[in-house]
């Protein structure tokens, strides 16, 4: 993808104003606050799999020097396994060589539950979320956000389980905020009800930790239920994240969503991807957006400048409505030549499950 009201006192919106050239804008310095009380980056450079470190380095570094602060790095998503090892170093390099603090990045991850082919309990998501940690090392020293990935059909204790293991990553210090990913509205309601149980507890006995539900992700293929999910989240000062690829060209009007988008990349000399982005920026959503799959080049170098430049034009309230209304619809991977988000994972989640559950 080219590239989301609520808590309007609470945000910090400095918007930056000059740009590098016409060719690289700058990002704005647009910032949410989450509930657990930290700051949030809107704008998300998520970093591309399956390059080369070196290649990697300088996406990060480029990213940087446009102006991203979010960081978004998931494990474990291709087959190539030293993926976490790769975006680790290249993070790491910004603050040890690179001229950058760190209370400057905001890094984002996400315990991918080893690509979603087993349940992972309580163990496997501490352990996870220690091995991200550890491989940023001393010089990144934590994560600010962490996501759990879908529940995968797990029963409720597992689920419960499972969180905790994230809450008590925030009382150790590994971890700032933490969320949950593709959660539907019986899920999240029954996260939120045992996040009130753990605050009264905390009330009554100050040695009992516990974290918050900061972030909701979602996937913007299946934004007609993420409609009701950022209805559910807004009240309740939770942030809604909003993944995933759109499809370029004509493509994009025929099979992710009617007719409005259309017109208004015409009247903007657009893509619809980028009004999609536009109306995530303005509802104060965070979005992640993917990084165009091109065989023989998993990584468009400059797919991220193109998403900054949607900086560069604003919808009005009316456009911002009209495109809330927009139906969407899952894409066809094949007929468009691109792999499902989690073909890439088989090898590993074959390696992980030769051992049983």
């Amino acid at each position: 993808m080219e590239a989301l009201e609520g808590q309007h006192a609470e945000d910090q919106h400095a918007e930056g104003q000059h740009t590098e050239g016409q060719h690289s804008p700058r990002i704005p310095d647009t910032s949410l606050k989450l509930r657990s009380g930290f700051q949030m980056p809107q704008w998300a450079f998520v970093i591309p799999g399956a390059c080369t470190l070196s290649d990697m380095m300088v996406h990060v570094r480029r990213a940087f020097d446009m102006g991203y602060r979010h960081f978004h790095h998931v494990p474990y998503e291709t087959d190539d396994i030293q993926d976490l090892t790769k975006g680790a170093a290249a993070l790491r390099s910004l603050v040890e060589v690179g001229g950058c603090q760190r209370d400057e990045l905001f890094i984002s991850s996400e315990v991918t539950k080893l690509g979603g082919f087993r349940n992972a309990g309580y163990a496997l998501v501490r352990a996870e979320v220690e091995a991200i940690v550890h491989e940023y090392g001393e010089s990144i020293g934590y994560v600010d956000l962490m996501v759990l990935s879908y529940p995968n059909n797990e029963p409720a204790f597992e689920r419960k389980a499972e969180w905790r293991a994230l809450m008590e990553m925030v009382e150790a210090g590994k971890v700032r905020s933490i969320g949950v990913s593709d959660y539907d509205i019986g899920l999240l309601r029954e996260l939120n009800t045992h996040d009130r149980q753990v605050a009264r507890l905390r009330r009554e006995n100050p040695s009992v930790g516990g974290a918050v539900l900061s972030v909701v992700r979602w996937n913007i293929q299946q934004w007609n239920a993420g409609k009701e999910i950022a209805a559910w989240c807004a009240p309740r000062g939770i942030r809604v994240e909003i993944y995933g690829l759109l499809p370029h060209g004509p493509v994009t009007c025929q099979h992710t969503c009617q007719h409005p988008l259309k017109v208004l990349a015409t009247s903007y000399n657009t893509s619809q991807a980028q009004i999609l982005l536009r109306w995530m920026i303005q509802k104060k959503y965070i979005p992640l957006p993917d990084h165009p799959y091109t065989p023989g080049a998993l990584v468009d170098a400059v797919h991220y400048e193109k998403n900054a430049r949607v900086c560069q034009f604003e919808l009005t309230q009316d456009e911002v409505a009209r495109v809330s209304e927009v139906e969407f619809w899952p894409v066809h991977w094949a007929r468009l030549g691109i792999p499902h988000h989690f073909k890439s994972n088989r090898k590993l989640a074959k390696a992980t499950n030769s051992g049983g559950r």
